[in-house]
């Protein structure tokens, strides 16, 4: 069974405090909840410098650490 978002929402909280947050990761196939009331949905999550760059399909970044979500 997939987790929802939690986890991925804790990295991301958490990176905000770290010295030096991961450049570029990508959580593929991440179970996301938007906090809109829609239903949660499947998509890839970018991550720049502790920040969500994008989510959707992200195809390949350069240098980025890639998570099987």
């Amino acid at each position: 069974m997939r987790r929802p978002l939690a986890g991925l929402l804790l990295f991301v909280s958490s990176a905000g405090f770290a010295a030096d947050p991961p450049a570029n990761v990508v959580f593929r196939r991440a179970t996301v909840l938007d906090g809109s009331g829609r239903p949660a949905f499947v998509a890839d999550v970018h991550l720049n410098g502790g920040r969500v760059a994008a989510v959707g399909p992200v195809g390949d970044v350069a240098a980025a650490t890639e998570v099987d979500a």
